[in-house]
């Protein structure tokens, strides 16, 4: 069996010690300690740190991650299923970016100007930290939800802080999702258990108004059965449909979900 000094292994992860000694405080990883009390990573160990540093990288906080593997430990193939789908949409999102800066380059080469208009354009076509409203999925965005409906949305008042948060539990509950559909019991504890954390966030999103929930319905289902959009969706239909499995079951429960 190998064992590295963590010295080691967090220069392989390409992170710090520090952050590798704030995992083990924080219980995220119990690296094997000798009999001297120096600790060594061995084959299991290192997994484990791997596990959050891809959870890391994918935009969870350390306290989503506590909160995931307080849960179960996520297989690595679901783990990289994500990273494969995240890392296929910056890929789309980096061809679309410079297709429009082509764009902009070829217009400017021949004499024109770009106005307010073109490069508040360019700059949401560009924007790399927006992976989820690009211009296959605004188009339908504004063909499900009525001007008022994204006026209300824009208008909320949403800090950077709450952007991080709801990002970090929309990231959590789609890779929980995304694990338990492949065991495929929507009757389980902790597919109801997922299903209540899923709907809180929907609740949060649509402020429980009949009219936002039926446009978020609709965006999803138009979008999934699109091929042109299903691709662009921050999740996989599989999850959609068990997500629906889910919420049949907490309803024949007695439970709200909108």
């Amino acid at each position: 069996m190998n064992s590295d000094r963590p010295a080691k292994i967090a220069k392989r992860l390409g992170i710090g010690l520090k952050a590798l000694r704030l995992w083990e405080a924080e219980g995220l990883i119990k690296p094997h300690r000798l009999a001297n009390g120096w600790r060594v990573f061995r084959d299991e160990d290192v997994t484990a740190a791997w596990r959050v540093a891809a959870l890391k990288q994918l935009g969870f906080s350390l306290r989503a991650i506590k909160a995931l593997l307080s849960r179960g430990t996520p297989s690595l193939d679901v783990i990289l299923s994500v990273q494969e789908r995240a890392l296929n949409e910056q890929l789309s999102q980096i061809q679309r970016a410079q297709k429009a800066i082509l764009a902009a380059r070829e217009k400017l080469a021949g004499g024109a100007d770009l106005d307010a208009d073109a490069l508040i354009i360019l700059h949401q076509e560009t924007n790399m930290s927006n992976n989820f409203i690009n211009p296959t999925t605004e188009k339908l965005w504004e063909a499900t939800f009525s001007p008022e409906q994204i006026h209300t949305l824009k208008e909320r008042p949403f800090t950077s802080e709450d952007q991080e948060r709801v990002g970090a539990a929309w990231a959590s509950v789609i890779t929980e999702a995304d694990r338990l559909r492949v065991i495929g019991d929507p009757s389980s504890e902790a597919a109801l258990a997922l299903g209540r954390r899923w709907f809180s966030l929907v609740r949060e999103f649509t402020q429980s108004d009949p009219g936002m929930i039926a446009s978020s319905r609709e965006f999803y289902a138009q979008g999934f059965a699109n091929p042109t959009t299903a691709g662009q969706m921050p999740f996989d239909k599989a999850v959609w449909d068990f997500i629906r499995r889910v919420a049949e079951q907490l309803v024949a429960r007695g439970e709200t979900i909108t």
